[in-house]
């Protein structure tokens, strides 16, 4: 969750945010920088702002979304089926787009052990390489899912 001290200033409006009853509080729950609800990503704003903003609306349900689906008992491995209950085994693809190739690959979730014997990574890794190599897709945690998903090989260039 957003870091939050009464008085910090709304990414929206810049005016302090004087109560704690009028927060709206985001996780870090994007990781592409190009995404428009980037500018949402683990930070606080007044309500009546997110409210009024036009991606507000949808930056709530995907937060929601991202919450929901990362709750342990929605962790079932798209490999092996089986559910993730170790953190360390836990990969997640999260959120990469609403339509195109990529967006069927959304919120997939794997154990790391499996992940060499998904049959569709290839498919992945080209079309997901392709959209950071075009601009599409930007941002620290996009070049570091790349180089995990590559086994440590891709520097997401």
């Amino acid at each position: 969750m957003a870091l939050f001290v009464l008085g910090m200033k709304c990414v929206i409006c810049s005016k302090p945010i004087d109560r704690p009853d009028r927060v709206a509080l985001f996780r870090p729950f994007v990781s592409n920088e190009c995404d428009p609800l980037w500018m949402f990503n683990d930070r606080a704003f007044h309500s009546s702002c997110v409210d009024e903003h036009p991606f507000g609306a949808k930056a709530r349900a995907r937060q929601k979304e991202v919450i929901e689906l990362g709750a342990p008992s929605a962790r079932p491995c798209a490999v092996c089926n089986r559910i993730i209950t170790s953190p360390d085994e836990f990969l997640p693809l999260g959120f990469f787009s609403e339509a195109g190739p990529l967006s069927r690959y959304n919120y997939l979730r794997f154990h790391r052990s499996c992940l060499p014997r998904w049959q569709d990574l290839t498919r992945f890794l080209n079309l997901f390489r392709a959209e950071v190599a075009s601009g599409g897709m930007k941002g620290q945690a996009i070049v570091a899912l790349l180089k995990d998903l590559s086994g440590g090989r891709d520097e997401g260039k």
